[in-house]
């Protein structure tokens, strides 16, 4: 699945040297394999549902499939963690280089907050495709794309280098899920209290 946040991470790591983009670009790979896609792939389910409620007026079960959804996706980012947190030794045991293998070690551990950040947003974009409202949802996303640059440049340059990547993408991650959160609580239309209609009837 490709990330706004993917594009810069792979131009700041190439100006940390070869040694850090190829252990970077491995990482950044390994973590769409074994996270984000995996994320992706298990929130085709909630859009499904979310379509069919929205379709049926059946807001009830719509909020519950993304609270569903968000509880699903936050359980299963412990098994990623441990899969993430052991990288260094898959890699080797995949007869990798050492040097590689830890930088794309460093870069999954400072990555970790990400998998919080990925557990709310992919529900939270299936909440706002499902009611087709696209144009808050690319708002969001272009405002936290244009901070991603400064953050990811201030992180990098002054602080972690390669863990100021990774934690910039998780920041820049979290600052969509709450523009997401800050829209739906004081600009988006309420769905109408009349217009719901049981869990059950829709069953």
């Amino acid at each position: 699945m490709f990330s706004f946040t993917f594009a810069p991470s792979y131009l700041f790591l190439a100006g940390l040297g070869g040694p850090t983009l190829a252990g970077g670009s491995v990482a950044l790979a390994f973590a769409n394999i074994t996270a984000y896609s995996f994320f992706s792939g298990l929130t085709m389910g909630v859009d499904s549902i979310c379509s069919q409620a929205i379709g049926a007026t059946n807001y009830k079960l719509f909020r519950a499939t993304i609270r569903r959804g968000i509880i699903l996706l936050l359980v299963t980012t412990l098994p990623v963690f441990l899969l993430w947190i052991n990288t260094e030794r898959i890699l080797k045991l995949l007869k990798q280089d050492e040097e590689l293998a830890s930088i794309a070690h460093t870069f999954l551990l400072y990555s970790v907050p990400d998998l919080l950040a990925q557990s709310f947003l992919h529900p939270l974009r299936a909440y706002f495709r499902t009611q087709s409202k696209t144009i808050p949802l690319s708002v969001c996303t272009g405002i936290a794309s244009v901070l991603h640059f400064p953050v990811t440049f201030l992180l990098v340059s002054y602080l972690f280098e390669i863990k100021g990547i990774a934690l910039s993408g998780a920041l820049s991650n979290f600052n969509l899920v709450i523009f997401l959160f800050i829209y739906i609580a004081f600009f988006e239309e309420k769905l109408s209290k009349d217009e719901k209609v049981s869990e059950e009837s829709y069953e």
